[in-house]
């Protein structure tokens, strides 16, 4: 962007200091001449635009109670639609269940992840229990197909 402006200043400007210089004007001071024209211009195009924004901001400061008004009545018409009929009483019904279920659903998760199973310690007794079951586990575990 910085490279181009150099050009675009000599193309633009260019004619008009060729003008200045002559009527015989110092290049340095029809540079200047230039520069500061080109200033004031944008400057009063800045300004000009600042002034029509600033009397548009005054003229919708002026309008705005008549904005509030035509709001207030369009609000007003909009009124009976917002009334709940009886299709969006049950449709209000129907979700307050939904929500009300997925709540609960989310309290038993919460509590089911928060508490942790408990371990149950029991003690084998293993005179008083007959060898038979373990044996017949011997048997299937030895019998049983190897994996190819």
């Amino acid at each position: 962007m910085f490279q181009v402006m150099p050009g675009v200043q000599r193309f633009v400007l260019g004619p008009l200091v060729t003008w200045l210089r002559r009527w015989s004007v110092p290049c340095a001071l029809a540079m200047t001449v230039v520069m500061v024209a080109v200033m004031v211009v944008a400057l009063s195009l800045l300004l000009g635009a600042g002034m029509l924004m600033a009397q548009q901001v005054i003229a919708l400061a002026k309008e705005l109670p008549t904005h509030r008004h035509n709001i207030r009545q369009k609000l007003r018409d909009l009124r009976p639609a917002l009334v709940p009929s009886g299709t969006t009483l049950e449709l209000a019904r129907v979700f307050g269940m939904v929500e009300g279920e997925i709540a609960a659903a989310q309290k038993q998760l919460r509590l089911d992840t928060q508490s942790e199973p408990e371990l149950t310690r029991v003690a084998v007794d293993t005179d008083a229990v007959s060898s038979l079951p373990l044996q017949v586990l011997n048997t299937v575990a030895y019998r049983w197909p190897a994996p190819a």
